[in-house]
């Protein structure tokens, strides 16, 4: 079990926690596990039982990382929630509020600095227990207690990120946990006396499996901050020098590459580099490519990046490339995906760091088979290259939602079979899967499919601009189905650039309107993904404040 780790823990390998200046806070783990003891203790005086909820709500760290394992050893469930940051603190409030009605726990636990803004969440949330705040004096005074006898079904309650509707609480059990962490080690290769380094935050679900996963391995893990991330993407790869393992979203290599060059790399040796998995979006390989030209004189192997899909939903990880494999690459004709229909595949490559030619380019993610298929709109199982819907049934699949999945933003769903139901569209090829983006993010046009995600990877390589700049959103429109493309840039060239390929892709009839605005005016989620929906209810709202209208679009020309 995930938590097995706790009666023996290792006095030399622990977790490293990056400081505000250049250095590492380390605890071993058996220091970890006291703590985790002894707040356990603190809860447990504080009334948290078995079979109870309780909320952490704290900057990644030594304490977020041993408040969560004493609810386990409360036998309790526990889910990690995103800790205030610079910002709307109003919407703060409102999101954090609405995790907590659904979740009912027991306890909130917190630190003396993020009391007050907490205890507001706790007030707009309609729960009448008050937060506790684990401070030295608490736990200093709390007697440690032992694993107890009985724990809830469900260890997780894992909050998706809400990219396509209002975020829902996933019910993990401890055999979905414990099945993806094996299933994590086994992808990345790992090896005793391995070691990790991460800047994920524990409330997204890349970055607390994956720390569990190095932690029920006992190996040594670096964890960051994201703002620490980008405020200097170098100190990542330096934490590299001498470590075998990381993971990293497509979005956060592009920012890598982009924001280093040669010279920062100088001197740093990533020869002991063996895994670097990326997914929670749609893999960009032309990031993958500038990232490798980066790294690779520092002794980096590109076959060392792994393409990953997963989700919440599966308790993270579904399936990815064979650790020590390169990754599988097809150029696809975009005019042919209509789903039931075979995908016209123009080229194939395997992926080693290299620029491939032309575009239309997306990355395998790893083998299909008994766990992994397409499906079409009646569950029946499609033939290879044809495009359907992305299934998965296998012992990752959690137990299901808790509370109100209905409204908006529903499209994954679990079915009384016990086959999850990813709303993600994709095809399989020549024993892969290849995932092309959320099918309700997609437009249809002429009988084909036109993924916003694609779009947005094809903007970026025909103007120049990071694609973390765009956001594309298909809707239905006034009268008729359009696009919107928001962009965190000026006025330029790119417009007309822009305008042509996405006109060339939707034909004449849909409406285009191109929105551009200040930086971090394009709303996220907390992992980074564009809220689609939300951006497209502000704009046709008038309270895009911030937003430009710069196209021939009259009916939305005015924002504010």
């Amino acid at each position: 079990m995930p938590i097995d780790w706790i009666d023996a823990p290792s006095a030399d390998a622990g977790l490293f926690v990056a400081d505000d200046i250049d250095g590492w806070q380390h605890r071993s783990y058996a220091e970890l596990a006291g703590e985790s003891r002894r707040i356990g203790g603190a809860l447990r005086a504080n009334g948290l039982r078995v079979g109870d909820d309780a909320c952490i709500v704290m900057p990644s760290g030594h304490r977020c990382v041993a408040a969560m394992y004493a609810v386990w050893l409360c036998g309790a469930t526990v889910t990690q929630i995103a800790p205030p940051t610079f910002g709307d603190d109003a919407a703060y409030i409102e999101r954090i509020s609405a995790i907590l009605r659904s979740a009912n726990p027991r306890s909130v636990l917190t630190t003396p600095e993020l009391m007050s803004t907490v205890e507001r969440a706790v007030r707009g949330a309609g729960l009448s227990r008050e937060p506790l705040a684990l401070t030295e004096d608490l736990i200093n005074a709390a007697d440690p207690i032992g694993r107890t006898h009985g724990r809830a079904e469900c260890a997780l309650l894992q909050f998706t990120s809400g990219s396509t509707g209002t975020p829902r609480g996933v019910m993990v059990s401890w055999p979905n946990l414990a099945a993806n962490l094996q299933s994590i080690s086994r992808l990345l290769g790992w090896r005793s006396g391995d070691a990790m380094v991460s800047w994920l935050p524990l409330y997204h679900d890349m970055g607390l499996i994956t720390l569990l996963m190095g932690i029920a391995n006992q190996g040594s893990l670096y964890l960051m901050r994201p703002d620490q991330f980008i405020r200097d993407p170098m100190r990542w790869i330096r934490a590299m020098s001498g470590r075998q393992h990381s993971i990293c979203p497509s979005f956060g290599i592009d920012y890598a590459a982009r924001r280093l060059s040669p010279e920062n790399i100088e001197g740093v040796d990533l020869t002991s580099w063996k895994s670097l998995a990326t997914g929670a979006e749609c893999i960009d390989l032309t990031a993958l490519h500038a990232f490798s030209r980066l790294v690779e004189p520092a002794g980096f192997n590109p076959t060392a990046m792994i393409a990953a899909y997963g989700l919440a939903e599966a308790t993270l990880l579904v399936t990815g490339t064979p650790f020590d494999q390169p990754i599988s690459a097809l150029r696809i004709d975009e005019s042919s995906l209509r789903p039931g229909q075979q995908v016209a595949v123009l080229d194939r490559a395997q992926f080693t760091g290299q620029q491939l030619p032309g575009t239309g380019w997306i990355a395998g993610l790893g083998p299909a088979g008994s766990e992994v298929s397409v499906i079409d709109q009646n569950g029946a199982l499609l033939p290879d290259g044809v495009l359907g819907e992305i299934a998965v049934c296998s012992p990752s699949v959690a137990m299901g939602y808790r509370g109100d999945t209905s409204g908006p933003g529903t499209s994954t769903r679990f079915s009384d079979a016990g086959v999850l139901h990813t709303g993600d569209a994709g095809f399989c090829y020549a024993g892969e899967v290849f995932v092309l983006g959320r099918m309700g993010s997609a437009l249809k046009v002429r009988g084909k499919s036109v993924f916003m995600e694609d779009l947005e990877t094809r903007l970026a390589a025909a103007t120049g601009i990071p694609k973390c700049k765009f956001c594309a959103v298909a809707h239905s429109g006034v009268g008729r189905p359009g696009v919107a493309l928001f962009a965190e840039t000026l006025a330029g060239s790119w417009v007309g650039t822009a305008r042509r390929l996405l006109r060339t892709d939707l034909g004449p009839d849909p409406t285009i309107q191109i929105v551009i605005g200040p930086r971090r005016f394009i709303r996220r989620t907390s992992s980074g993904k564009p809220c689609r929906q939300k951006m497209w209810a502000l704009l046709i709202a008038g309270d895009l404040v911030e937003g430009t209208v710069i196209d021939d679009q009259p009916h939305l020309r005015s924002t504010g």
